[in-house]
Order: C-alpha cells, then sequence, then structure tokens
C-alpha cells in the first residue's frame, strides 16, 4: 500500500489515531484527534502525550504504564479495549474508549492508540427508559407538597414531570379542574406566551373533544392528530393534542390535563397509558391537596371557635386546646398540654360529680353539665361543658370536650332571680319568696314537728311621712328599719317586705314574748333623718306555723286580718289570729259589697233626732240621720257601716243622697 493511500485511511477514520514513542511523545496525530482534542497535528507532534490529552487524575497511572511498556512493550492496556476519561485543550474532561497496541521498529517501541469519543454514546447509554422516566414523573408528583401553597402553584410544579414523556419540539401541557358547577377551570399551563388572565379561564365538556353528551363513564384519553411536523424530513409525521380526564374517588370527574403539539412515539396505546397514569398521579394530588384544605379549614374553625375546645387522651390528659380555651383560662397551650383538668380545679364542684363525668364517659356516652373552675389568676369561673369519646377500631383513642363560659349568664340569672324574689329597696326577700319560704316552714313543721310563727308588722303614720317629709325620708326610714330587723332576729329567720310598710318575720315559736319584745323594743328607738328624728308606731299580727294554716296563702290571709284588727288599737300591740277574726272580716267584706247595692235598692233610710231646748223644752230643729235596712240582716248600725262607706269611698254619694232624701221630705 502507498504511503499516501494509507495517509487517506487514517486520516479519514472515525476514532482518533495516536502513535506515541517510548519517550512519551507524539509521533502521529490524525484529523480525528484534532476534532477531539483541539490541537493541532503540528501542536501535537513531538510533545509529551500526558501534557496533551491525559486527565491529572490518571496521569500516576500512565506514568507507570509507560515505565513498563518502555521495557518489554506490554502493559495492562496493551492489546486491550478500555474507557477512560480525556482531556480537551479548552480543560473539558469528556469519557473516550481507548484501544491500545504496539510495534518496535530498530529496538525501540512504540504505542499505537486509537481513542473513540464516548460523549454521545454515554448520553444514549444512561438515557433513563421509558419506564423509568415514568416512574421518576410520578414519583416527583406524590412527592409535591399540597400545604401552604396555592393550587396553581402546585399544579404548576407538576408540569415538568408531566411534560417529561413528551416528545415535540416544543410540548405544551394545561391541567383544568371542575368547579361545582362542572365548568373546567384553567389552574396550571405551561404555555409562556399565555396571557397573564389566563389561568381561570374555563371550558365546558361540550368544548372537549368528547362533548357535553358523553357519559363520564366513557370517557377516556384522547389523541387528536394536529398539523404536520414542520421539521420531519419525509413530511409524513405531524403532531398530536391529547385530552386526558381525571378521576376523583367514586370515578367522579374533576378536571382535565390537555398536551399540545406532542409527537407521539410508536404505540399510542403504550404511550396514551402512561399519561393516564400522570393524570392519575395529578387527581390524587388535587385530591390531596383538597384534603388538606379541608382539614385546615376544620382546624381552623376548631381553633378560632368561640367556644373553647378540648382533646384528651383516653387518661384524660390534655393533648390540645383552642385559643379560646386559653383566653377563658388565662393558661398558655404550652402550660396546658400534658396536664389534666385537675390543673383549672376549683375545689367548690363534689367530687361525686367528677365520679359520675368519668363514669359516663368511659362507658362510651356523652356527659352534660355545668362545672366550676378556677382561672389562672384564681378567678372562679363556670363552664357548661359537653364531653364525649372518640373511637377508632371499637377503643376509646380520645375525649373531647365543648366549653361554654356561663359564669356571666349565671350571674345574670342570679340577679334576675334577686330581682324576682328580693325587694329592690331593702333587699329583703319579697312576698314571692316568703311565700316559698312559708311552704319550706310548713314542710319542716309536718316532717319535724317543729312550730313557728309569723309576725308581720306595718307602719302606722308611714303615709303622713311620705306626705309631709318626702319619699326619699320615708324610703330612708324603710332602709333603717330593715337593718333593724336584720340586728334583732337570727340569719336563720326569714325577713321579708309584704307591701310598702309592711315587713314580715317568721322565726321559731319557742318564745312568742320574746319576738313581742324585741319588736317593740327598736319600735322605742327614734328613727334619725336628715329632715328630723322620727319615732313610728306599728301594727302587728301574728299567726302560728302550722296551727293557723296548712297553706302560705291562708297563713297570709289571716295574718293580715290580724294586723288589721291591731290598727284598732291606739297603743302598740300584737294581735293574735283567733278564728273570730276570720268571721269578722268575712262579714266586712260582705257588708262592703251589700253596701254597694244598698243607694240603688232604696235601702237606706232617714231618722230625725229632734234638738230640744233643755231651758224652754221647746223643740228648736231636728238632726238629720242615716239608718239601713238591710233586707236580711234589719237594721245596720252607723257604727258598722260608715267606716266601711269611707274605705271603699261610697261615702261620698251616701253623703249627697242624704241631703237631697231630706229635702225632698222637708
Amino acid at each position: 500500500m502507498s504511503s499516501a493511500l494509507l495517509k487517506a485511511c487514517l486520516s479519514s477514520m472515525r476514532d482518533a489515531l495516536i502513535v506515541m514513542d517510548d519517550k512519551g511523545c507524539v509521533n502521529y496525530w490524525n484529523p480525528k484527534a484534532t476534532e477531539q482534542f483541539g490541537y493541532t497535528a503540528s501542536e501535537a507532534r513531538g510533545r509529551y502525550l500526558h501534557n496533551l490529552i491525559v486527565p491529572s487524575a490518571y496521569r500516576h497511572r500512565y506514568e507507570a504504564a509507560k515505565v513498563e511498556f518502555n521495557r518489554y512493550g506490554t502493559g495492562r492496556a496493551v492489546n486491550k479495549t478500555v474507557e477512560l476519561e480525556g482531556l480537551r485543550r479548552n480543560g473539558d474532561v469528556f469519557p473516550i474508549e481507548l484501544t491500545l497496541s504496539s510495534f518496535q521498529d530498530d529496538g525501540r517501541w512504540f504505542c499505537v492508540g486509537v481513542i473513540r469519543d464516548l460523549s454521545e454514546y454515554s448520553a444514549v447509554r444512561n438515557r433513563p427508559s421509558e419506564q423509568e422516566v415514568l416512574e421518576q414523573a410520578l414519583s416527583g408528583i406524590n412527592l409535591l407538597r399540597v400545604y401552604g401553597k396555592p393550587l396553581e402553584e402546585t399544579l404548576s410544579a407538576a408540569l415538568p414531570h408531566l411534560l417529561s414523556l413528551c416528545s415535540g419540539s416544543a410540548p405544551q401541557c394545561s391541567i383544568y379542574s371542575m368547579n361545582r358547577a362542572g365548568v373546567f377551570l384553567l389552574r396550571a399551563t405551561s404555555d409562556a406566551e399565555a396571557a397573564p388572565g389566563a389561568l381561570q379561564a374555563s371550558i365546558s365538556l361540550h368544548e372537549s373533544p368528547w362533548g357535553a353528551d358523553a357519559e363520564v363513564a366513557d370517557i377516556q384519553a384522547m389523541l387528536i392528530p394536529e398539523a404536520p411536523i414542520a421539521q420531519s424530513p419525509d413530511g409524513a409525521g405531524q403532531t398530536c393534542a391529547v385530552w386526558l380526564p381525571m378521576f376523583g374517588k367514586k370515578q367522579r370527574l374533576q378536571g382535565l390535563i390537555k398536551f399540545a403539539a406532542v409527537e407521539p412515539p410508536d404505540g399510542n396505546t403504550k404511550f396514551l397509558n402512561a399519561l393516564q397514569q400522570l393524570a392519575n398521579s395529578v387527581s390524587a394530588l388535587i385530591e390531596r391537596y383538597n384534603l388538606f384544605q379541608q382539614n385546615h379549614r376544620l382546624r381552623n374553625i376548631i381553633e378560632h371557635n368561640p367556644v373553647a375546645i378540648t382533646i384528651t387522651d383516653p387518661q384524660g390528659v390534655f393533648e390540645y386546646v383552642n385559643k379560646q380555651f386559653c383566653q377563658v383560662t388565662g393558661y398558655s397551650r404550652q402550660e396546658v398540654i400534658g396536664q389534666t383538668p385537675r390543673l383549672l380545679s376549683s375545689g367548690q364542684t363534689p367530687p361525686e360529680l367528677y365520679r359520675q363525668l368519668w363514669t359516663t364517659i368511659t362507658q362510651g356516652e356523652e356527659w352534660r353539665g355545668e362545672i366550676c373552675n378556677r382561672r389562672k389568676n384564681g378567678e372562679l369561673f363556670w363552664e357548661s361543658e359537653i364531653i364525649w369519646p372518640v373511637f377508632e377500631e371499637g377503643e376509646i383513642v380520645n375525649f373531647v370536650a365543648l366549653k361554654e363560659d356561663v359564669t356571666e349568664v349565671k350571674q345574670q340569672k342570679s340577679q334576675l332571680e334577686t330581682l324576682a324574689t328580693h325587694d329592690l329597696l331593702t333587699g329583703l326577700p319579697n312576698e314571692q319568696l316568703l311565700r316559698d319560704r312559708l311552704e319550706q316552714a310548713l314542710a319542716n313543721a309536718e316532717r319535724d314537728g317543729d312550730s313557728r310563727v309569723m309576725c308581720v308588722i306595718d307602719i302606722k303614720q308611714m303615709r303622713l311621712i311620705n306626705e309631709s317629709m318626702g319619699l326619699s325620708i320615708g324610703d330612708g326610714l324603710l332602709k333603717e328599719l330593715a337593718l333593724r330587723l336584720k340586728d334583732v332576729f337570727r340569719k336563720a329567720d326569714t325577713l321579708a317586705r309584704l307591701s310598702g310598710d309592711a315587713f314580715a318575720i317568721v322565726c321559731c315559736a319557742s318564745n312568742k314574748q320574746a319576738i313581742i319584745d324585741r319588736v317593740a323594743a327598736f319600735c322605742n328607738e327614734p328613727f334619725i333623718t336628715p329632715a328630723a328624728d322620727i319615732r313610728i308606731d306599728i301594727y302587728s299580727g301574728m299567726v302560728e306555723i302550722p296551727a293557723h294554716g296548712r297553706d302560705a296563702e291562708t297563713l297570709l290571709r289571716r295574718v293580715t286580718a290580724a294586723v288589721h284588727q291591731g290598727k284598732s288599737k291606739e297603743d302598740f300591740n300584737t294581735v293574735f289570729y283567733t278564728e273570730a277574726l276570720d268571721s269578722g272580716a268575712l262579714r266586712t267584706v260582705s257588708l262592703t259589697n251589700d253596701l254597694r247595692d244598698a243607694l240603688a235598692q232604696d235601702q237606706f233610710r232617714i231618722w230625725y233626732q229632734p234638738k230640744v231646748n233643755i231651758r224652754t223644752g221647746a223643740v228648736t230643729g231636728a238632726e238629720a240621720l242615716i239608718r239601713w235596712q238591710h233586707p236580711q240582716r234589719g237594721l245596720v248600725s252607723p257604727l258598722e257601716f260608715i267606716g266601711l262607706a269611707e274605705s271603699s269611698g261610697l261615702i261620698v254619694e251616701i253623703g249627697r243622697w242624704v241631703i237631697q232624701e231630706v229635702i225632698r221630705q222637708i
């Protein structure tokens, strides 16, 4: 073979060919070596090879091999093919395949190296398989975080994974999610040219390839041919649009994925199945996002609930308390977690209630009730609580409690009860509460045989004091009287204000005279007011319990009758109830009713009493006297009915009738 032909063959080799002498200098350097390493033949010839193409990491191995080669013309790599790394002129290190052989000329050893650039081969060899790409994409989507980010941002992070299976010059991917109205809203797109307001753009099902009449169960991945691929050499290829459904739980259609400008590989079914797996993964991602959002909303509802909420373990140790609990109790969450409800114990709740509560919830039932607890600052407060167990696989794993601070409600209720049962001026029980205390006294008397008495006192000149000195003076006197009564009687006794100037005392009947003496004693002491020092006179009546009545109504009626009887006495004296008071009261009521009919039925008569001059014996005039001729009672004395007429207001009409009748008769 001629040298020219040999040179042409060496120059046209696909691989670099380098010849090195026994000193390690380059003797021959073909054009492919120039292409691979960046040195021209003239630059490389005569230079040490290790300074040109051997990376620093391999130079110690190169020096050892060169010594062995110079001695024997052999070495570990001679007549073998090995994979190493080469060094380009620009400093890049790249993979190479090296085949070495040797020959001897004039007693000197020469080495011939054939070097192939493996950069492209390595890229192809290291390229993952379609299955590996799919698995990496699925793993990437599954590892995406769904918390702390908007859904659009999460789905945008999934786009590179979706596009990893697609080939083409510029494939695009868009993700749509379906809202409650059945409209698909654009949530994420890889189209860099999309308008800023493109997100939330919508499509309906009839705008999709399946059409509005498609049954959800029949919707499957669909590949639709698009324009031919311009760069395809034979013009036969074409791009495709791929539509993929996303199904959630129970095969509910919850979104669509659209790929555009995709070049599907051979075997469309396998390609579509792989994309559908990615779509299912995105669907699971959306469900994870929705579940997180739902849990996040629920946690916010619990955390910011206006009712205190606590969660404990089966032993009652706090695992969670919400913000309202901390505000109500004054404890921070860190101070409470790991503690038990004993932290709030006030010592005011009976132990029996706690035992009943614990028994109820540990038996799997709900407990409701009110408990008095203590805040961190020591203040007592009332909570209305609902506590129930939470089960997992038949076992109690937690107890949940809803706690509402009802302290203010109970205070208001107590105030309303006080207003309903107590006198605003004196703070004493009113008639309503007195009736309840009387019923209790009757029940105790029937059970224990213990008798009591009720004494009612009425201030004689109260009306005069109010009219002459003013209501404020009268109110002050009533307050002072209430305080004196409290000082005189025991706490076990009941003091009450019946009406404007009437007070009642229910106390032990062991010594009725002592009660009378105590009342008389404080009545004799003057009441000091800004207007004057006032002494008061009192009417009083007394009944025995239960001797004078078996119910509160009867006792009050009879003690009132005794008080009215006492008004007829000039000095202080307590009137004890007798049955005669009842009969007299009944007669008074009956006469008062009959008196109203007397005028209309012409039952009154005029009697004249002459006026006689005692010296001469001559009649000088006459005094007209009224008499009442009752149809059943006969002649009723004026002493009986004149007082009734005055108290009932009929006295004016009766007086007018007397004048008119006398004039008529004259």
